[in-house]
């Protein structure tokens, strides 16, 4: 799923669709995104390993092979009641922008045109942390980066049994 907010007039957009949600922001102002996902034992943040699948090369690069069934995957995707995504301008909350969402791993992603620049913090120290919400950065993920490193590491230097 993918969702974005629009400078010029505050529009979020869901599915190419847009809605007026909150006032525009410019140059200068900071932007804050909080997505509340209930509690799951289903979702891990660290991603599925591929070694069982076949390696493949594709333009000097190896690669193991993922055959997407994109019919499978939406029929498979589930709607988290309670969940959504709050977007906030210089600490102010603008409310939900979209409640329950389809559950899933979720990625911050930054969309720029033309020459504009951006910067980004992904936490722990955010200059407007939200204030009725408990919330972690998505620098928290670090560690399970981390594992998931050491086991590939762990993985290719032990030997065959």
């Amino acid at each position: 799923m993918m969702v974005s907010i629009l400078c010029r007039k505050g529009t979020s957009f869901h599915e190419s669709r847009g809605n007026t949600y909150s006032p525009p922001y410019g140059e200068g102002d900071v932007l804050g995104f909080l997505i509340i996902l209930p509690e799951s034992e289903n979702i891990s943040p660290i991603p599925p390993t591929y070694k069982d699948r076949p390696l493949v090369k594709f333009k000097s690069h190896l690669y193991y092979e993922e055959k997407d069934n994109v019919a499978e995957a939406l029929k498979n995707l589930n709607v988290l009641p309670g969940s959504k995504i709050i977007f906030f301008t210089n600490g102010q909350c603008h409310g939900a922008a979209f409640s329950d969402i389809y559950g899933g791993a979720y990625y911050p992603t930054l969309s720029l045109y033309k020459n504009a620049t951006v910067s980004a913090n992904f936490g722990p120290a955010f200059k407007f942390p939200p204030k009725d919400y408990s919330f972690r950065g998505v620098s928290c993920f670090c560690v399970c980066v981390c594992v998931y490193i050491c086991s590939n590491i762990i993985y290719f230097i032990q030997p065959n049994s």
